[in-house]
């Protein structure tokens, strides 16, 4: 018996969000994205920020982008933009920065040493991570 009016319950509460529009509710909280890159935030942007079930952004930047020369930081420019954007139209805001295979060229040239890893079809550079020299960029 509880199950059933529990399945009622369910219903009733699903149909009259469902009249009420896109409105979250504890059935429709929204959702966030996952956005791997300031090029494809630049793409979709007005897509997810207009989106009514879109509550918050999760964007992934690359550390080359963020510090694309030694002190150089382009934080206002990516994060700071995006804070803005999303402030604007009400929505929330995380994000990630990748390094390993992201990070900046400097690094190397300023003496980390590369280590490259080979698999499948495909190359990738990382940072020696236990380098005092990483450690004192990162």
């Amino acid at each position: 018996m509880k199950q059933i009016l529990f399945s009622l319950f369910l219903i009733a509460t699903t149909a009259h969000a469902q009249q009420q529009g896109s409105s979250l509710s504890p059935f429709n909280p929204g959702i966030t994205p996952y956005i791997n890159s300031i090029s494809a935030y630049n793409r979709d942007k007005n897509t997810v920020l207009s989106s009514p079930y879109v509550k918050n952004l999760m964007i992934m930047f690359r550390w080359s982008d963020l510090e694309p020369a030694p002190g150089d930081f382009k934080f206002d420019e990516t994060i700071g933009r995006i804070l803005r954007d999303t402030k604007e139209v009400g929505k929330g805001f995380s994000f990630m920065i990748w390094v390993g295979p992201n990070s900046p060229e400097w690094i190397y040239d300023n003496g980390v040493p590369l280590v490259t890893v080979t698999g499948g079809n495909e190359s990738l550079k990382y940072p020696y991570y236990f380098s005092p020299k990483y450690r004192e960029f990162f």
